[in-house]
């Protein structure tokens, strides 16, 4: 009885599982896409332009309150 399920014919009437892989969507490109040129300049300016802004914030703050601050605590 058992032995019957077992057989190559027993695997077509099972339904799929779903864990089963699925066939891809789209095949993949035969060939690499053409990637323009590099962005590094971009962000070294957007990470310079971070370091500029948090620099000045830093000296308006201690501009401001620098009196407020005790230099000589150790």
């Amino acid at each position: 009885m058992y032995s019957s399920l077992t057989g190559e014919g027993a695997r077509a009437t099972q339904p799929r599982s779903y864990n089963n892989p699925v066939p891809v969507a789209s095949p993949p490109p035969d060939q690499p896409s053409q990637r323009p040129a590099s962005k590094s300049h971009i962000y070294k300016l957007e990470a310079a332009g971070i370091l500029i802004i948090g620099a000045v914030v830093l000296i308006l703050i201690l501009t401001r309150y620098g009196h407020h601050i005790a230099w000589g605590a150790r």
